[in-house]
């Protein structure tokens, strides 16, 4: 009694009462728990994640594209993306209308290989008329006889493609350069037909780096440009591997253009290795119209 044990609450941890302010500060942490629809849980490595889809979801101007559904509605065969829109892919989508961009539309994946936009018309996958528009880090497949990638005309618009694949492409398409054209970090494997490029613009710059070509069928032409006027080509740094069975293999045609042409590396045997219009022969390559390109570097 002198030491007061009387007083002694001798209650388990566990059944011990919880204060108002201990409840309250409780409850304040639940409400903070990340909800991701189904469960309720503390801060883990899946409620973050649900956290960031959620926030990405919320935000404005972006659309989370897991189906065809998620795009806008196609009329005539036409889906036509809203102005100033982020479009995320996310997994395989596959769709058979042409996608029309708006003005200032992105469409990205997070996993390259994973996120893949796969069409499967037999017109043309994206159209752009003079709109400014981004595509990058996913994969790309037009795979069906008769389509193509690629139909983008005007003298003004500003495009940027890079860190896509596009895999299994009937053809890339045709690409009319406005302003700007960034085609760079792209990986072209399985693809009948390369890509056209072509524009008549003295203040058009054209920068095609750092894609590597591989295992592309057929007749391939990796890269045609045709202009009468250009700012700026450069293309450098880039691998052109054709299969070893091919034995017409257009890798580059340059026609009435200059270019700055530096350490692009060349794996050919036997083929039409590069035609650059007008032709001469330099160090047995193909390349021609000296007086206005930069070569340098350039391995075959």
């Amino acid at each position: 009694s002198d030491v007061g044990l009387g007083n002694v609450d001798n209650t388990s941890d566990i059944n011990k009462p919880v204060s108002t302010a201990q409840q309250t500060a409780i409850d304040a942490k639940v409400t903070d728990a990340i909800v991701d629809g189904v469960t309720t849980v503390a801060p883990s490595q899946n409620a973050v994640f649900d956290a960031l889809v959620l926030k990405r979801k919320n935000r404005s101007n972006y659309v989370l594209v897991q189906s065809a559904s998620d795009l806008p509605a196609a009329i005539s065969g036409n889906r036509t993306l809203a102005n100033n829109t982020t479009y995320e892919i996310n997994g395989t989508v596959v769709v058979s209308d042409t996608i029309t961009f708006g003005t200032s539309n992105i469409i990205y994946g997070v996993d390259k290989s994973d996120d893949k936009l796969v069409y499967t018309g037999t017109s043309t996958m994206f159209i752009n008329s003079n709109k400014d528009c981004t595509i990058r880090n996913c994969t790309i497949a037009a795979v069906t006889a008769g389509s193509s990638v690629f139909a983008f005309t005007g003298t003004t618009n500003l495009l940027e493609i890079a860190d896509v694949i596009f895999g299994s492409c009937v053809s890339l398409g045709s690409i009319e350069v406005g302003a700007l054209l960034v085609f760079k970090s792209n990986f072209t494997t399985t693809s009948a037909n390369g890509l056209s490029v072509s524009g008549n613009n003295t203040s058009s710059d054209f920068v095609y780096a750092d894609n590597y070509l591989k295992g592309n069928t057929g007749t391939y032409t990796a890269l045609t440009i045709t202009a009468t006027n250009f700012g700026i080509i450069d293309i450098s740094r880039n691998v052109f591997n054709p299969l070893a069975t091919q034995t017409s293999v257009n890798c580059l045609a340059i026609i009435n253009s200059k270019a700055i042409f530096v350490e692009n590396i060349f794996k050919l045997s036997g083929m039409s290795e590069i035609a650059i219009l007008p032709l001469m022969i330099l160090s047995g390559l193909l390349i021609g119209g000296l007086i206005g390109h930069y070569v340098s570097k350039n391995k075959k």
